[in-house]
């Protein structure tokens, strides 16, 4: 069986914050044994800044843009994503954000990235911007599809388990349909999958769990592989993570006002089958390969821990990355 072709996400390898160099960063992913990266806008942005800090936003992140591809084609990586297009799909001023959009657009044809990956609206976004209806949502995903379709990029849709206009698989595929576009698809990610369907932050006496997490998250599963085809799955993302602190006392970003699944995310989310994941990640997993998919696979995990300075953490990550992959394909029976 030929296996799935297995991505990183670049900010998985070290936060810019912490001194980690885009080169290091693919680098890392390149030994480690990786096909592709995920590129974080993030990572692209801070490198694009210093690369030509004189040049215009734009004309620096065009700079910037060749310049990871350069960094990529060396290393024998392919950059396989632009993410996350945030603050687009539900917004009810949309024009300018489109306009972002189609820079978007053109910075994955400077990286020789296929995809462009857009999450629904989340939180600092406020209520009273979005329109949440599902024909608004539709509405905005087509116009920027179209937008994408000449440049050859696929867009990937994702509902994040504290979006604010949906938080479901099954609500996305719903706008997927309606906006009903050939270049739109599915970004399935395990930690969003299982996170609002069985998990339970606020119970770490349940070990992060709801009671019924099991055949809640079944129920979800069993419907997924019934209703989204392989061809309709851009690409998957796969993370579990661990415990939480809500108080985020020694978190190196802090923020009491987002949302509690948001807190668990952005500081705790490691690889599936690692020592203290406590989500049902890999049952996702075997749900999504049984639609047949064949697609690109990318382990996405967000960690305090990666904004240490520490020099070891890119190779020491990316091996953590490419450990549980293979892990994640023994088990899913994969080979």
């Amino acid at each position: 069986m030929v296996l799935p072709k297995i991505a990183i996400a670049s900010i998985n390898v070290g936060r810019a914050a912490g001194g980690h160099s885009i080169e290091t960063k693919i680098k890392a992913a390149a030994n480690a044994g990786f096909d592709g990266l995920e590129l974080a806008f993030e990572c692209l942005d801070l490198h694009s800044q210093a690369l030509s800090p004189n040049a215009t936003p734009y004309d620096a992140l065009r700079a910037g843009a060749k310049d990871v591809r350069g960094l990529a084609d060396q290393y024998g990586i392919e950059v396989m994503a632009l993410q996350p297009f945030m603050r687009y799909d539900a917004v009810k001023e949309w024009q300018e954000r489109f306009e972002d959009g189609k820079l978007w657009i053109e910075l994955c044809g400077v990286l020789g990235a296929k995809i462009l990956q857009i999450p629904t609206c989340t939180y600092p976004v406020l209520p009273s911007q979005i329109d949440p209806t599902p024909s608004h949502l539709a509405e905005n995903i087509a116009r920027l599809a179209d937008a994408a379709a000449p440049h050859g990029i696929q867009l990937a849709y994702e509902a994040p388990a504290w979006g604010m206009a949906m938080d479901t698989w099954q609500e996305v595929d719903n706008v997927i349909k309606l906006a009903n576009r050939p270049n739109v698809g599915h970004c399935l990610d395990t930690f969003h999958i299982a996170a609002v369907v069985a998990g339970d932050v606020t119970s770490p006496s349940t070990s992060y769990l709801k009671p019924d997490a099991a055949p809640l998250l079944k129920a979800s599963l069993d419907e997924l592989t019934t209703t989204i085809k392989p061809n309709e799955i851009v690409y998957f993302q796969l993370s579990d993570a661990n415990a939480v602190d809500l108080s985020q006392k020694a978190y190196p970003v802090k923020d009491l006002d987002q949302p509690d699944l948001m807190t668990w995310s952005r500081n705790c989310r490691i690889y599936p089958c690692e020592e203290g994941a406590v989500l049902l990640s890999v049952d996702v997993c075997k749900a999504v390969f049984a639609t047949g998919y064949k697609g690109w696979v990318s382990m996405e995990v967000f960690h305090a821990d990666l904004y240490s300075k520490d020099p070891s953490v890119p190779d020491e990550w990316a091996k953590r990355g490419m450990d549980s992959w293979k892990k994640v394909v023994e088990l899913c029976g994969l080979k």
